[in-house]
């Protein structure tokens, strides 16, 4: 049987390919945090059967209840640290979150630049939840929610619910895709029953934890704490920086979807722009929600934006297939090189093995 040569690209897929090798060489540069390292002791100890959900960590509250939110998160974390290093978690967690964005972006509409100006705007303001910890899947499962709510899956969203609530509190951004649901439903005048019952499905699957209703009062008790103990990423975003392309999309959002432009979205697009109008509140609150919003708003703002132009038709060459081949090898060979001799950025190294192994020396429990 005769192999078939590769197909060739053309200078749009060959600026695609680039572009995509790109932000995933930037996931794979995603930094550990303090979290990083108390999220893979918590996800040892639960494989090694102790119960997540005590305090074990800190003085004043050993012993009491933990709201551990990310419990499986953290032994999925922790059991590809043991098989393959920090490596393996990154490369996992890097994973989770080029697939995440690339989700959004093959559900995007119009020319490949104007596809890639988009995705580089929305991603500017999005890499504030890219590092080791639990909210990567969160990054992984919106598309997934906006996608299965689109279709009244009641089976795919009660699973992807259940797994949700269990790997990161993020699972109230699929609560609100489902409520956006309904909501588009009500707009259109069609299908509100079926979305109803997908949202009733959804949102008991979320009461499919270790800690059941207990979990969505955590949530809302964590809000009000995140605020009090003025976490950076809980503030509200600022209008300088990059955070102004933020607003922008916001404002862009809105006034497209004032106009008669919004007739030209599809059931997917208006779902996704009802669930971004929903996450706005949130993001305008806290610089943490931004990047939730700009993964939904970014289908229906390319409609808005450009209409619904379609690519042109392009030559494929070897010229532009070899340069995306070149950028992606060097993608390879730069991630590779980086988690071989990690530099500061990513903060694999929090301390000197002097001050580690002083801790060691201290009685417990510290």
């Amino acid at each position: 049987m005769a192999l078939r040569a590769p197909a060739l690209l053309d200078r749009d897929r060959a600026l695609t390919v680039s572009a995509w090798a790109a932000l995933a060489l930037m996931a794979a540069a995603l930094p550990a945090q303090n979290d990083t390292w108390w999220h893979l002791r918590a996800g040892a100890d639960t494989l090694q059967g102790l119960d997540p959900f005590v305090d074990r960590y800190s003085w004043t509250v050993r012993g009491q209840f933990f709201w551990n939110h990310s419990w499986l998160a953290q032994v999925l974390l922790y059991a590809a640290y043991a098989v393959g290093g920090l490596p393996l978690a990154t490369a996992m967690c890097t994973a989770s979150v080029t697939s995440g964005w690339w989700l959004v972006w093959r559900r995007c509409r119009g020319q490949a630049l104007e596809r890639l100006l988009l995705l580089g705007v929305a991603v500017s303001v999005a890499t504030v939840t890219w590092s080791l910890r639990p909210q990567v899947f969160s990054i992984l499962l919106l598309p997934i929610a906006v996608e299965l709510v689109s279709r009244n899956h009641r089976v795919g969203v009660a699973v992807l619910m259940a797994l949700w609530a269990n790997l990161h509190a993020g699972f109230m951004y699929g609560v609100i895709v489902l409520v956006a649901g309904i909501g588009t439903s009500l707009v259109d005048r069609e299908g509100l029953r079926k979305r109803m019952v997908v949202a009733m499905v959804g949102l008991g699957a979320t009461l499919a934890t270790p800690l059941g209703l207990e979990n969505w009062r955590q949530v809302a008790l964590s809000l009000t704490r995140s605020q009090a103990n003025l976490i950076a990423e809980w503030q509200p975003p600022g209008f300088a920086g990059m955070y102004l392309f933020f607003w922008l999309a916001a404002a862009g959002l809105v006034i497209g979807l004032a106009s008669r432009r919004r007739a030209g979205l599809n059931a997917y697009e208006r779902l996704s722009a009802m669930a971004a109008l929903l996450a706005l509140l949130l993001a305008a609150r806290a610089m943490r929600n931004v990047p939730a919003f700009m993964m939904l708003a970014l289908p229906p703002l390319g409609v808005l934006a450009f209409g619904q132009s379609r690519a042109p038709v392009a030559q494929p060459s070897k010229a532009w297939t070899v340069v995306a081949a070149a950028v992606v090898l060097v993608t390879v060979l730069a991630a590779a090189s980086l988690w071989r001799t990690p530099t500061a950025a990513i903060d694999w190294h929090p301390m000197a093995p002097a001050i580690r192994d002083a801790l060691a020396a201290c009685r417990p429990p510290l």
